[in-house]
């Protein structure tokens, strides 16, 4: 879809600009319109041109629940749950420096040790991961991506149907080789300021 589209070509801008001097061809954009489209782009991770490159920052621009990412249902529908990305990545670790999930509620911390963030976080080989504990909406405008004004979860979000206020962007992270998370007590990121929000594991 076009809104996908705009957005993945702002998110590379963005990232070249900070990253890289502005060389967009140095930030890989995949558009994915199925499961197996997804499998496929990970396999691909850190490698170009058939040999081996580094990686710093990897973004997944889709839908998402606490233990799901899904395409867009009015085109490109794919849903993959998190039995099927334990199943898919075992054994395929990625190296880099750091993974954004810009998935609605992939980072809802009552599923901490079980939703889509810390599947990823075992497959990326001791990198941090930035998820959301709330709804995401993505600005290609400022670069903001930030957790909508949903006053409250449903049933359908926390586990036990209870409401509560979303706590937003929520950090990934191994310590002492066990996964934690951290509330980053911020509703609103920029996506030029990865290194910055992962920097904070330190605090």
């Amino acid at each position: 879809m076009k809104i996908w589209k705009n957005e993945a070509k702002d998110i590379q801008e963005r990232l070249a600009e900070k990253y890289y001097n502005g060389e967009k061809s140095r930030v890989i954009v995949k558009l994915i319109k199925t499961s197996d489209e997804f499998f496929e782009a990970w396999d691909e991770i850190g490698i170009c041109n058939n040999y081996t490159a580094s990686v710093d920052y990897v973004v997944i621009n889709t839908h998402g629940a606490p233990k799901r990412i899904e395409g867009d249902k009015e085109q490109d529908y794919f849903v993959i749950n998190t039995d099927t990305l334990e199943f898919k990545l075992k054994n395929k670790n990625k190296n880099m420096k750091g993974m954004l999930l810009l998935g609605c509620n992939t980072g809802v911390v009552e599923y901490a040790s079980n939703n889509v963030a810390s599947v990823f976080l075992k497959y990326i080989n001791g990198a941090p991961l930035l998820a959301c504990d709330g709804y995401v909406v993505y600005s290609k405008d400022s670069g903001k991506a930030w957790e909508s004004l949903n006053p409250h979860f449903n049933e359908d979000i926390t586990p036990d149907g209870v409401s509560r206020d979303p706590y937003g962007w929520v950090l990934y992270y191994w310590k002492y080789n066990n996964p934690y998370y951290k509330l980053l007590n911020q509703d609103t990121i920029l996506i030029n300021k990865l290194d910055e929000y992962f920097a904070r594991i330190e605090e």
